[in-house]
């Protein structure tokens, strides 16, 4: 969905369906098949045959980058970093103008200066980058830069346990649809996130005693909340209500708001409703 790749969808479906769509096509075709169900996570697997057809395929558009990486084809659209050694971003990367994906992945948390440099990569290169992967990076801050990737629209700082609030630029990245920030723990919900109007999904760890209403009212698109250890949350916005999209609320670990309204292992709905106004 962040690269464009899905055919728009047709009336009264979501992107996420034409997604879904696509993926059971892969699958009752045998091109892929499911490996593990989390409850809301899944993850999928390959026959090596498959696998070696798709690098084959893909080998002109994608490519795992580590120190002995020298040349890469400029049609280059999607890189993925796997090396605990620092790369010559300079000679490897000047000329690459293409890049809509960068994950980073298996480098070690110890490497904060490869995570910086890769970061200021991302910013000063890939003016038009639409996912960006910083997943368990030991990063304390992200660059006040950041707000110039005006086309992205993922962004997963999942396990960046050192960030604890967002660049004041973060406000521009208005294109945002996935942000997940499980395990960074915010003090509280940015008044910067309220620009991030075309928001679906978001994934976050706060440390406030409560949900903001007023950074809620914009997110009319969102399909998918999920808090994440909030462990000093007591109660969610009555502003909930504006969020008129929302088609999944997820908690995990929300000690103080679970003591609040569970009752033997089972949520009582109706005093949640009552104190949070999440529906009419």
């Amino acid at each position: 969905m962040a690269n464009g790749l899905l055919e728009h969808p047709k009336q009264k479906q979501d992107w996420e369906d034409v997604g879904d769509q696509y993926l059971n096509e892969l699958i009752s075709r045998c091109l892929t098949q499911m490996n593990q169900d989390y409850g809301d996570v899944f993850t999928f697997k390959m026959h090596d045959l498959i696998h070696d057809l798709a690098l084959e395929v893909s080998q002109k558009e994608c490519k795992i980058v580590n120190c002995q990486t020298k040349t890469i084809d400029e049609n280059v659209r999607h890189l993925s970093f796997c090396d605990d050694k620092q790369i010559n971003v300079a000679q490897v990367f000047t000329k690459l103008k293409n890049v809509r994906t960068v994950m980073v992945q298996e480098v070690s948390k110890e490497s904060k200066a490869i995570h910086e440099s890769l970061v200021s990569l991302c910013v000063s290169n890939f003016k038009y980058i639409r996912a960006l992967c910083l997943q368990d990076s030991p990063l304390a801050t992200l660059p006040n830069s950041i707000g110039a990737l005006k086309h992205l629209r993922e962004l997963d700082l999942t396990n960046c346990c050192n960030i604890k609030k967002l660049p004041s630029s973060f406000y521009k990245l208005r294109r945002l649809q996935s942000l997940r920030m499980r395990g960074a723990p915010l003090m509280q919900l940015p008044v910067s996130m309220e620009s991030l109007i075309e928001l679906r999904y978001l994934e976050i760890t706060i440390k406030d005693k409560k949900l903001k209403g007023s950074r809620l009212r914009n997110w009319t698109s969102l399909q998918c909340l999920v808090l994440v250890d909030c462990d000093n949350l007591e109660c969610l916005s009555k502003k909930m209500k504006c969020l008129t999209g929302l088609s999944h609320l997820i908690l995990y670990g929300c000690t103080e708001l679970s003591n609040r309204y569970y009752i033997n292992g089972r949520l009582d709905w109706q005093e949640w409703l009552k104190n949070d106004c999440l529906r009419d």
